[in-house]
């Protein structure tokens, strides 16, 4: 009798995904205030982004740490990186734009 062939697992990367998870946590709220303030009669709610800010600079802040841990163990695993450089790159982009906007790189 013969044993079946079971094809290998693919590797998930958990940071790469908890990574993108984060990231979104702080992304989707400022992105709907932003929305919402686009509206003529809802332009009182960016006193939200006050609050939202620093929410998603922590969040994204993490979530570039936890894409930067990804990329490095599944560069070590030989998994794919599609996950974990997406995650990273997310949380570094929002890194970026959430300090050109402190610092006044917008204005």
């Amino acid at each position: 009798m013969t044993t079946p062939v079971v094809p290998p697992k693919r590797r998930v990367s958990g940071f790469g995904i908890a990574s993108l998870i984060v990231s979104a946590l702080g992304l989707i709220p400022l992105v709907v205030v932003f929305l919402i303030g686009l509206i003529p009669d809802m332009m009182a709610i960016y006193w939200l982004l006050i609050v939202l800010g620093p929410f998603a600079a922590i969040t994204a802040l993490i979530a570039t740490i936890l894409g930067i841990i990804a990329v490095v163990l599944a560069a070590r695993a030989h998994a794919p990186l599609a996950l974990p450089i997406t995650a990273l790159l997310v949380g570094a982009t929002t890194v970026v734009a959430l300090s050109g906007i402190i610092l006044g790189w917008f204005m």
